[in-house]
Formats: structure tokens, sequence, C-alpha cells
């Protein structure tokens, strides 16, 4: 995703990550190109942390600096979530052996 994350279309997202937490056994969500991340964005990750965990989905977050300082000050289990890299957020939903 691009652009910005706020009350506007935080519903968008939550309704997108939804969807593909429903196909999925490992999903990365990309934000790393979010240039504004609201407290309205917080709630999409409690509810895609919860469900993934109903649906056994191992999920991570791209995350760039907007998306950072928010989870950083305001959600320690999600922000643990977040990898800086490409290569860390797959490596972070690879099957453990």
């Amino acid at each position: 995703m691009r652009g910005e994350i706020d009350i506007r279309n935080a519903h968008a997202l939550h309704a997108f990550t939804h969807r593909q937490l429903e196909e999925s056994i490992r999903m990365v969500v990309d934000l790393g190109a979010v240039e504004f991340f609201g407290a309205a964005g917080l709630s999409v990750f409690d509810d895609l942390d919860e469900r993934a965990r109903a649906l056994n989905v191992r999920w991570a977050l791209l995350s760039g600096r907007p998306v950072e300082r928010l989870l950083r000050v305001a959600d320690a289990a999600i922000a643990a979530k977040a990898c800086r890299t490409r290569e860390a957020a797959l490596a972070a939903v690879a099957p453990v052996m």
C-alpha cells in the first residue's frame, strides 16, 4: 500500500487484509511506502493478529518509518511483527523447520 492510512481508509485496509488471510498460510503486509499512518490503523493490526491466530496464519508487517513510529509507542505486540526489510519479513513468515 502507498499513501496514507487514516480514519477515512483504515476500513479498506481491514477488509483487504482479512480477505487475504482467508486464502493464505503466510502473509506479509507491505506498508513500506505508507507516508502517514494514523491511530485508526492500529485496530486493523489487532484484529488481523487475532484472526490470523484463529486461522493459524503466520504474518509479518513490512513497515516504514511512519508505521514504526506509531507502533513503537502504541502497540508493542504488533511492533514485534514489524520488519524493516522485505527479506526480514519473508524470513519471519517462513515455515519453521
